[in-house]
């Protein structure tokens, strides 16, 4: 099995290979020499691995040590194929969520596709009320440097004269209208 292989195939193969039963500690075997054991079983009798506690010099530590091997590795079939289940499953949210996101995305393409005539209306409107602003714009900018041509001068109180009041509001509806031109 090459090192490319998904880490889930690779755990799911291993575990094709150890047989079907649950695995479990089940006790020690003390051996002639005072070496002692911790085995753990297939459940139908059969051992599946003999744990000691190693080189650990204190004997109550290396038995202790023993125990959590043994329970670690009769641990390890359910613990793998729970972890492969949860790779699998939080491997799949990337692609539910793409599709819940391309789904709503459909829903509101319907919404515009739905509204289109309303959605247009509104566009124009807003191109009308931009070019209103711009000419409003463009109408305020002349008449600060321009003054009134009616002749009846209003100061604006830094010694240059504006329009009247009368010139302005004609000016504004001409260009409100799109007509260039003063009152």
């Amino acid at each position: 099995m090459s090192e490319q292989t998904d880490v889930v195939q690779r755990a799911r193969q291993a575990l094709d290979g150890i047989g079907v039963r649950h695995w479990y500690y089940v006790d020690s075997i003390e051996w002639e020499n005072g070496r002692v054991e911790h085995n753990v079983t297939d459940g139908g009798g059969y051992n599946v691995a003999a744990c000691s506690g190693g080189t650990i010099e204190d004997e109550a530590e290396r038995e202790q040590q023993a125990i959590r091997n043994a329970s670690f590795i009769a641990a390890a079939p359910d613990l793998v194929r729970k972890l492969a289940a949860e790779v699998e499953k939080l491997r799949a949210q990337p692609v539910e969520l793409s599709a819940q996101l391309l789904a709503d995305a459909a829903g509101w393409e319907a919404v515009a596709e739905e509204h289109a005539d309303t959605i247009g209306k509104v566009d124009a409107e807003v191109e009308k009320l931009c070019a209103t602003v711009d000419r409003v714009q463009k109408l305020a900018e002349r008449w600060e440097a321009d003054p009134c041509v009616c002749g009846y001068r209003i100061p604006d109180g830094n010694d240059t004269d504006s329009q009247c009041l009368h010139c302005g509001a004609t000016s504004l509806l001409r260009a409100l209208d799109g007509e260039a031109g003063r009152g």
